[in-house]
């Protein structure tokens, strides 16, 4: 999964310890136990983390209402901020198609 500079600090900090991604088929049966590798979009640095689960949501608006802010690792001034931010990426139109995943990984990969 490619990240841009700020997210990929975070979650190599520790700090971010969620990523959101359509539900389609490139994730299909991601789960719990799994190994995924973030990749820095500007020097292709790696990273590996271990998933501790997947939460899958219909609608962005139900994502951002349910899941702890804390975990987006501080780089979204609020929630308005972070929904903006992923409607960005994700239409609606490709959410409404798809849903949403949240992967929470574990800091440590352990």
């Amino acid at each position: 999964m490619r990240l841009e500079d700020i997210p990929f600090v975070a979650t190599s900090d520790g700090l971010k310890k969620i990523e959101v991604r359509l539900d389609d088929s490139r994730r299909n049966g991601l789960s719990k136990g799994d190994s995924i590798k973030f990749i820095h979009i500007g020097s292709g640095k790696e990273l590996v983390k271990k998933v501790l689960t997947v939460r899958k949501y219909k609608s962005l608006e139900d994502l951002v209402a349910l899941e702890l802010f804390e975990n987006t690792g501080g780089i979204y001034q609020d929630r308005h901020h972070w929904f903006h931010e992923i409607s960005r990426y994700y239409p609606k139109e490709k959410i409404h198609i798809f849903g949403l995943l949240v992967i929470e990984f574990a800091e440590d990969n352990t």
